[in-house]
């Protein structure tokens, strides 16, 4: 059975302006104009304060996501020892399948044969909402049930939100695992929501998403120019995303999420794909919509799926998930954002976060970095 490992993205540029703020290390004016909307903000005398529109990792927030990638794989191998599993590491795969514009690197392919993304829309078409009516979405009691069998030896497939802090994070989370997967995978229906509305896809909550720093995104290009400015570029795989331009714009659904995926994904990846071990970063929102829980930066639950497929429909079944945090107790898994011995000199200098560090209070010549040790053995 398909297994997904769901985590919230990094610490954020704008997870750190309230904590900031406590520690009076930034002027709550400044603050409010980094938080406010293109609109909002030339209202303001400050006017020449950029807001943090699609807002990318800090730089603790990025030293942390290599740490607890770490910790991760820990996690993730401390739940395959109930079932007498591996390491979790990825070996050089032993086939590539391209198919169309995707190229899916997996072990012992066996392909499916006619199943480029053209085929499966034509098949399926493009209207998620039509596929939900079809398929079906009731499956709040199965979800909720633990699952027992998270056999976890291998990452197969990394994706993330279409958001730059969810790049980020799939690729720095990755970076101490033994070769991971060749490509992160930019996928549609993970986008952070309006986490204080009950109805995300009203028109309210749709504009919130869509003007408001935390929420809203760039366009794919400068996205893309960001992560070419990083030099990580060539990691990502935005073909997804470019062939389904309007379900990256929706609010994150995992219900939704698990339907396109096993309607235009899957369809394009080698068997058998009961096999596979899928790694997802998306959105606190997100993942508290799905589970009822609520998530610290890069932790979140693994779930076990049941693939169906039939000649009318595809679907992701869930049949019960685990949450990651009581194993994380156990390691030494960053999250001490709050402690003010982090809001110092773990911001600045540096690029990230817009004009942050030409407004912080706390001037330093040289950025601290964090010193945990996670030794995968």
């Amino acid at each position: 059975m398909p297994k997904f490992i769901f985590v919230r993205h990094g610490y954020s540029c704008s997870n750190s302006i309230g904590h900031l703020l406590q520690s009076d290390i930034i002027k709550r004016s400044d603050a409010k104009n980094l938080l406010k909307s293109p609109d909002q903000i030339k209202t303001v005398f400050n006017s020449n304060i950029k807001p943090l529109n699609d807002p990318v990792l800090t730089h603790l927030g990025v030293d942390a996501s290599i740490h607890n990638g770490c910790i991760i794989n820990k996690v993730l191998k401390s739940l395959g020892k109930s079932t007498s599993q591996t390491d979790i590491t990825d070996g050089e795969p032993t086939g590539s399948v391209t198919k169309g514009r995707f190229t899916l690197q997996m072990e012992n392919p066996r392909v499916r044969q006619g199943t480029d993304i053209d085929d499966v829309v034509r098949r399926q078409g493009t209207d998620i909402d039509d596929v939900v009516r079809r398929q079906g979405t009731d499956i709040d009691d199965v979800v909720r049930r633990q699952g027992t069998d998270f056999n976890i030896d291998k990452i197969h497939i990394i994706g993330c939100s279409p958001l730059i802090r969810a790049m980020e994070t799939a690729y720095y989370m990755s970076r101490k695992w033994i070769n991971p997967p060749n490509k992160i995978y930019v996928l549609p229906f993970l986008r952070e929501l309006d986490e204080g509305s009950s109805d995300k896809f009203s028109e309210t909550s749709i504009e919130k998403i869509n003007t408001s720093p935390g929420y809203a995104m760039k366009s794919l290009q400068e996205q893309k120019d960001y992560l070419a400015k990083l030099g990580i570029l060539n990691f990502f795989d935005f073909s997804f995303v470019e062939a389904f331009p309007e379900p990256r714009l929706q609010p994150g659904d995992i219900k939704l999420f698990f339907k396109w995926f096993a309607t235009y994904y899957l369809p394009l990846v080698v068997e058998p794909v009961d096999d596979l071990n899928i790694f997802i970063v998306s959105h606190a929102g997100v993942l508290r919509d799905f589970t009822k829980t609520g998530f610290v930066n890069n932790s979140g639950f693994v779930i076990n799926t049941t693939y169906k497929s039939t000649f009318l429909s595809k679907n992701l079944i869930p049949k019960g998930y685990i949450l990651l945090e009581p194993y994380l107790n156990r390691y030494n898994f960053f999250k001490d954002y709050t402690n003010p011995i982090y809001n110092q000199e773990y911001y600045c200098p540096s690029e990230r976060c817009g004009q942050l560090c030409s407004v912080i209070n706390v001037k330093s010549d040289k950025l601290k970095t964090l010193n945990l040790e996670c030794n995968i053995p």
